[in-house]
Order: C-alpha cells, then structure tokens, then sequence
C-alpha cells in the first residue's frame, strides 16, 4: 500500500517538485525499502565455469557497457575475470549464468537474433533498453526511476543491473585501462617513480 501511494503521489505531483519536500523523499526511501529490499549473493552457491555460450554473452554486454578501448582486448578481458569470479568468489556463478540466460532469452523473444552475442553493439544496447530502466543523474529523480523499477522489472533484470552489470564495471574501472580513462598513468599494482604521478595536475 505504501509503495503504490508513493507512486501515485510521485506521478501527479511531478516527481522533482514532489520530490523536494523532505518528507516527501524519505516516505520514497522507505517505500523504495519496503518494496525491494536488497537480495545478497548466495555464498552457498557452489562455484565453477561459465559454458562458452555463456561466456560469450558476458563479453557481448561488457561491450555495450565499456568505452571503446583499443588499447583492450576486451574478450580475453572478460573471460578471465569472469572465470575468476566464477570459480573463486561464492554466488556469482549462479548469477552470471541467470544473467547469460536472461540476455539470450529476451534476445530470442524480440525476434532480433538466437543469440545475445549474435546482435550488433547498437541491438544489444536496444535490449538492455528493453529490460531496465535508465536513471537520472539527479539524485532523486533517479531514486523515483529506481522505485518505478523496484515495480515493473523482473528480479531477473534487478539481478543483472545489481550483480553483474556493477561487477563488469567494478573490474574495467579498477583496471589500468580504467584507471587510463579518467586521466591516471598509474594505478594500484603498477608503481610510479614520483607519487605525484598518482595524480593529474589542477589546470590553472
């Protein structure tokens, strides 16, 4: 009950204006916490290997999701540490496996191709359309996005932005390739001859 007043008053109010009464925002929260509270990874999930075709729709979605770099040789990228996630950390092998299958199966239903992997960058990105939200980058408009998709999205495609979508982005960007978008030479594991190298000059 709570969460479907919220979202009607968000809806007629005009969410931002809405949204800026304190009071307003922390029934959101609440009603954001009472609909979808946070699923954790099962640790007593075993661990193991991903099939190839499984593999391959990882690589496909981590392509959508990282900037073009020439400098990586994305396949082996994301093989490799999603192999390691796999079989070492207990609970992501079940749901990269559910993610796999999640992108294959709404790739079959839109008639688009048999395969996730088999799609063109711009398709797949059209898919991942299909299965989630976008979100502001205000924060409480994206907190609005958020609960309206708390609703309307399957625990599949919650589980694909949550675990495994944050987790391709957690490793490129803790990546020297990573480190290398955002304007560092060096990064962590990779030492530099003066600390300051660690940062980049103010302008000025």
């Amino acid at each position: 009950m709570l969460a479907s007043g919220a979202a009607v008053a968000v809806a007629a109010a005009g969410g931002t204006a809405w949204l800026s009464r304190r009071g307003n925002r922390q029934l959101l929260k609440d009603a954001i916490a009472a609909r979808n509270p946070p699923r954790e990874l099962d640790r007593s999930a075993p661990t193991g290997e991903l099939t190839p075709a499984e593999q391959s729709a990882i690589v496909a979605l981590a392509e959508v999701l990282y900037p073009p770099d020439p400098g990586l040789d994305l396949g082996p990228f994301v093989r490799a540490y999603a192999a390691r996630r796999c079989g070492s950390d207990a609970g992501y092998l079940p749901e990269y496996q559910r993610a796999a299958r999640l992108l294959d199966e709404r790739t079959a239903a839109s008639r688009a191709g048999a395969a996730f992997a088999d799609l063109s960058r711009a398709q797949r990105d059209a898919i991942l359309h299909s299965l989630l939200w976008s979100y502001s980058g205000r924060r409480f408009v994206g907190a609005t996005a958020r609960f309206a998709e708390g609703i309307t999205v399957s625990e599949d495609a919650l589980s694909l932005r949550r675990f495994i979508m944050a987790d391709l982005l957690h490793a490129y960007y803790s990546s020297p390739q990573g480190w290398a978008v955002v304007g560092y030479s060096h990064c962590p594991g990779v030492p530099a001859a003066d600390p300051l190298d660690y940062t980049r000059p103010v302008e000025g």
